[in-house]
């Protein structure tokens, strides 16, 4: 499977770009609608040279960037959950204060990019929801695959 990755001077960012500090950065900057505009430009641009179709994450994918995207996913998941993911997977420590802010954090952020007047955080039309509290990462992928394989068939 093909993808970006993304290095500087040889060293991989993935880590920091999922970083609590790049996350609250990106949330700001996105609010401006040329950094928007650049960057979706950027996504359709690369989506164009890979036939084969691609897959995006992100918060607008849907909506603004691939509204007509053969296949669109709304991924949720309890705040407390995502929260805890979002720590293991910075191999911070899960106490019961780190969780708490964390969650805070996540609340704060889908609100305020719920409430932007630039790209807001919505269900595309057409997306299939996809309640991931309960899921484990390989349930996820196993549901999303299922679904790619039927547009196949059609």
């Amino acid at each position: 499977m093909e993808g970006i990755v993304a290095r500087l001077e040889g060293r991989l960012l993935d880590e920091e770009l999922r970083s609590q500090r790049v996350t609250k950065c990106a949330s700001v900057v996105s609010a401006y609608p040329e950094v928007r505009r650049r960057v979706n430009d950027l996504l359709r641009s690369l989506a164009k040279k890979h036939s084969g179709g691609v897959v995006v994450e992100g918060r607008d994918m849907g909506t603004v960037v691939f509204p007509e995207a053969d296949l669109k996913i709304y991924m949720t998941a309890s705040p407390a959950v995502r929260a805890r993911r979002r720590l293991e997977q910075q191999g911070r420590a899960v106490t019961p204060d780190e969780l708490r802010a964390e969650t805070d954090r996540l609340v704060a952020r889908d609100t305020a990019d719920s409430e932007r007047s630039v790209s807001p955080l919505r269900r595309a039309a057409g997306a299939h929801e996809i309640d991931t509290t309960d899921l484990a990462l390989e349930e996820q992928v196993e549901r999303i695959v299922e679904m790619a394989k039927r547009l196949d068939t059609t």
